[in-house]
């Protein structure tokens, strides 16, 4: 009877999210050695499930919606928030034009081709277009505008928004895949306290 090394070949984002990966495990040592014999014994439902484009691509960076945070592809965090009001950071309210947070999705990263409002913000062009969002449209990324807790009218603000920008000119971010993720974090939770303003602040 033969026997496999089982290894974790899992991409950064299916560890990152404990999601399964695409290489389906053997149930037993029989389904093993007999898939070993004959690699087309291997079940077709699981030889054609399919993960999501993004999570196999470099340069992907991850916007949690309820934890208010962007991780790079190096694992570097930063805080982020989207949204306005009792939408702010806030996954249920993302349909909601001007007001709710960045609808959970895959974008494209492209710089905008003007500044806006002096800053070099970066559109987030969704795939699947604007039907994949909600029929929402013209959502950049940039610096806070809206005051020190971070709102925003859809857009993902950064308090440090040139290590983001920094990232995307050096190619490191390409595409940003928001998730309306499960928990408020630290950052979400102290947005609606009165937070001083920071040198660090872009």
């Amino acid at each position: 009877m033969f026997s496999a090394a089982v290894t974790d070949n899992r991409n950064f984002l299916e560890k990152m999210f404990d999601l399964p990966g695409s290489t389906p495990t053997p149930s037993s040592d029989k389904a093993m050695a007999y898939a070993g014999l004959d690699s087309g014994a291997v079940d077709s439902a699981a030889r054609r499930r399919v993960v999501p484009g993004p999570v196999s691509e470099p340069g992907v960076a991850v916007y949690d919606i309820s934890a208010a945070t962007v991780t790079l592809p190096s694992g570097e965090v930063l805080e982020a928030h989207s949204g306005l009001g009792v939408a702010q950071d806030n996954p249920d309210h993302v349909h909601i034009r001007m007001r709710g947070a960045t609808p959970p999705g895959v974008y494209d990263l492209r710089e905008r081709e003007a500044l806006f409002h002096g800053v070099r913000a970066i559109r987030l062009n969704p795939v699947g277009g604007s039907a994949a969002i909600h029929g929402r449209d013209g959502i950049l990324a940039h610096t806070y505008m809206l005051g020190p807790s971070g709102a925003s009218n859809g857009c993902v603000v950064f308090r440090n928004y040139t290590r983001f920008l920094q990232a995307y000119l050096s190619g490191e971010v390409r595409r940003l895949v928001v998730v309306p993720g499960t928990a408020p974090g630290v950052f979400a939770s102290r947005r609606n306290a009165t937070p001083r303003r920071s040198a660090s602040a872009d």
